[in-house]
């Protein structure tokens, strides 16, 4: 199984023998995170950032699983304030940026669940042995 999280796409496919048994795409991945980051922290802190900003709190401090130490991992970051206009900062703590991003990351999962549900049982076992490559820049 490989699971390539690109900047517009998931591509979600399960290769056999250089053949593709089942597969599925989303247009959900790297970029839309990225604005689902720029709206939290919009709407959450009154704090304009951009799409340059919203990736690298993605990068530093994005997660998807809860851990203590990621999720008790800040950032600063530096933007407009919605309602002064005037330049502001905020620290971001990585709990929350993985609660902002939780929605479209369980789009993702819930693709893969799919995925996994229409492949034969020998199929399935072997997963269990070779396990799933995750790639892509989203990743």
């Amino acid at each position: 199984m490989v699971i390539d999280i690109g900047a517009g796409t998931t591509e979600i496919a399960v290769v056999c023998y250089s053949g593709t048994v089942v597969s599925e795409s989303l247009r959900i991945a790297g970029n839309h995170f990225d604005s689902v980051i720029r709206r939290y922290v919009k709407k959450s802190h009154d704090l304009l950032i951009g799409d340059k900003t919203a990736e690298t709190i993605k990068i530093k401090i994005g997660t998807a699983y809860p851990h203590p130490v990621h999720d008790e991992a800040t950032l600063e970051v530096s933007g407009l304030r919605l309602l002064s206009g005037l330049p502001g900062s905020v620290v971001l703590r990585g709990a929350e940026i993985r609660e902002a991003i939780s929605e479209p990351l369980g789009n993702i999962v819930s693709s893969i669940k799919r995925v996994l549900e229409q492949l034969p049982p020998e199929l399935a076992s072997d997963l269990l042995d070779r396990g799933i490559v995750l790639t892509g820049g989203g990743a």
